[in-house]
């Protein structure tokens, strides 16, 4: 009765590799700007992936060889019944037509890692949350939970030798209340093996290291790149700010954004920021109470 009813709504995709037909969900349930993602009703065994439809003008010859890269090159898998810390592309999807439209991919679970990444968390959220609050006794504990699986993520994709996120930042991680992260957007990774060579898609002003913009056309990005995305996105997880959020004097004065503080150099923590830097916001001011609070943390879980 159900499939029929699938079937009904004509949304029905099929694996390229094996045709097998997949019934998806009317609606997406989220949207970017590469494609929309949908629940996928049957079969039974895809309940644990999602499919992701590209946007007519994102179906590349290019971003299909890309694709076909990723699928062949699969990272390790986590354990069942656990999400990997990469959404890997698992197999590509096609139309009546034979046009190759999308994807399948493991179903990410939890929140944005950026809701961590404010001052205080929303009023109205689940218990199993409030804990990270930074008012919360081991908070420290859990956010360092979270980073450490985050660089372990990190440090196992560029042992690859061949990957570079670009646009590695908060919204593109997802995290769950145990510190389980999972990273999203992996089919906009840059991709450098040999001869073969594809293009990140885009990179997010205020994670861009300050290189971006003295060479804003930089071709091919290096692992570095993402370890500063991975400071940034640390700095923020621990202390509810952006490192370089301050208010700035002097010559200074008109960089307002903070993808300008970046270009500038406007690393708050820098032995001579107090000549360019007007105003430092509490969470900075805090840095040395976290860096005790921290050392403290690290000894208990050692």
């Amino acid at each position: 009765m159900e499939e029929n009813n699938y079937t009904e709504q004509k949304v029905i995709l099929f694996l390229t590799e094996t045709k097998e037909a997949i019934f998806l969900a009317p609606k997406a349930f989220a949207s970017g700007g590469e494609g929309s993602l949908f629940h996928i009703l049957s079969p039974e065994k895809y309940s644990d992936r999602v499919a992701k439809i590209y946007h007519p003008h994102k179906r590349t010859a290019e971003k299909l060889a890309k694709l076909d890269f990723l699928i062949n090159d699969p990272l390790r898998r986590g354990k069942e019944g656990i999400t990997p810390s990469f959404i890997w592309p698992e197999a590509i999807l096609q139309n009546e037509k034979g046009e190759q439209i999308g994807l399948i991919m493991p179903k990410a679970q939890g929140k944005k890692l950026e809701l961590l990444c404010l001052p205080q968390l929303p009023r109205k959220i689940d218990a199993a949350w409030k804990r990270l609050a930074f008012d919360q006794a081991d908070s420290l504990k859990f956010r360092l939970k979270i980073a450490f699986n985050l660089v372990n993520a990190l440090r196992y994709l560029q042992r690859r030798k061949k990957y570079v996120l670009v646009d590695l930042k908060a919204e593109n991680i997802l995290v769950q209340p145990d510190g389980r992260i999972s990273i999203v957007d992996v089919d906009s990774i840059q991709i450098s093996d040999g001869d073969q060579f594809f293009k990140a898609a885009v990179a997010t002003p205020e994670y861009s290291a300050p290189e971006y913009y003295l060479e804003p056309k930089i071709e091919r990005f290096e692992a570095s790149w993402d370890n500063f995305a991975l400071a940034v996105i640390l700095y923020k997880l621990f202390l509810g700010i952006h490192p370089f959020a301050a208010s700035a004097k002097g010559e200074y004065e008109s960089c307002v954004s903070l993808h300008e503080k970046i270009e500038a150099g406007l690393y708050v923590h820098h032995p001579k920021a107090k000549e360019w830097l007007n105003f430092l916001p509490p969470p900075i001011k805090n840095m040395r109470s976290f860096r005790r609070g921290c050392k403290i943390c690290l000894h208990k879980l050692l």
